[in-house]
C-alpha cells in the first residue's frame, strides 16, 4: 500500500477514534481511565490494531507501547484503555504525515536482506553452496528492485538482477552519483554465480570460498547503496 493510501486509512481511524463514546469515569484504583462504549472501542481496535501491524514491526515503539497498554490491569478491557489507544495510534498516524514512513520501510527492507544473507552464510558454511547463491542473489535482487525504485530509474521486460544492473548502468551516464560502473560488474558476476546456482543446482561449481566471497561484497554493497 503506497504512503498516500496509508495516511488515508489512518486518518480515518482517527476520526474513528474521536468519535466513540465516553460511558463513565474509572472508580479506583483507576481514577484517571474513562469508560468507553465497548462495542465501538471493540471495532475500532481490532482495525486499529491490524492497521498497526502491516505497517510497524512488533519491535517498533509503537507496537511495543500499543502492547504494554493492553498488558495492564485495566487493559483488559479495550474499553476502560481507550483513551490511550487511541493516542498512541494518533503518534503511528503521525510519523506517516511527517513522511517518517520512508526511513521505517528501509530500516525493515535492511534488516530483512542481512537476515537472508545470515541464512546464506549459515548454509555455506554447512557447504550447501548453490542453495547459498540463490539466497544471497535474492538479497541482491531485493535490494536492486528497491534502488531502481527509489531513484526513479526505468527498465523494460521482466525484472531480474541483470535487468535492473543494465538500467542502473544506462542511467548512470546521466547521473553518475549512482553506483559505478565497477560496481555493476560485480553486480553482473554475483547474478551470474545466483543463476548458475538456481537453474543447475547438482552441477554448480563454485566453491566455498567463491560463494563466501560472494556474499562478503554483496553484503557490503547494500550497505553502500542502501
Amino acid at each position: 500500500m503506497h504512503q498516500e493510501a496509508l495516511l488515508e486509512l489512518f486518518e480515518e481511524l482517527v476520526v474513528r477514534s474521536q468519535s466513540l463514546t465516553r460511558v463513565y469515569r474509572m472508580p479506583a484504583p483507576y481514577p484517571d481511565e474513562e469508560g468507553y462504549d465497548e462495542k465501538m472501542c471493540q471495532s475500532w481496535a481490532v482495525e486499529a490494531e491490524a492497521a498497526l501491524a502491516a505497517v510497524f514491526p512488533e519491535t517498533h515503539p509503537v507496537r511495543l507501547a500499543w502492547s504494554r497498554i493492553l498488558a495492564t490491569p485495566s487493559g483488559r478491557d479495550i474499553c476502560f484503555v481507550a483513551g490511550k489507544l487511541t493516542a498512541t495510534f494518533a503518534a503511528a498516524r503521525n510519523l506517516i504525515r511527517d513522511d517518517r514512513l520512508a526511513s521505517l520501510v528501509d530500516m525493515i527492507r535492511v534488516e530483512s536482506e542481512s537476515e537472508l544473507l545470515d541464512q546464506a552464510q549459515v548454509l555455506v558454511e554447512a557447504n550447501h553452496h548453490a542453495a547459498a547463491a540463490v539466497i544471497a542473489g535474492g538479497a541482491l535482487e531485493s535490494h536492486l528492485r528497491h534502488y531502481v525504485d527509489k531513484h526513479g530509474i526505468t527498465f523494460t521486460g521482466a525484472g531480474s538482477i541483470s535487468t535492473y544492473n543494465s538500467a542502473v548502468g544506462k542511467a548512470r551516464k546521466a547521473n553518475p552519483a549512482f553506483y559505478s560502473a565497477n560496481d555493476g560488474k560485480l553486480v553482473e558476476a554475483w547474478g551470474g554465480f545466483r543463476n548458475e546456482a538456481a537453474h543447475d543446482p547438482g552441477n554448480f561449481a563454485r566453491t566455498k570460498d567463491d560463494v563466501k566471497r560472494m556474499i562478503e561484497g554483496v553484503r557490503e554493497f547494500i550497505g553502500r547503496t542502501s
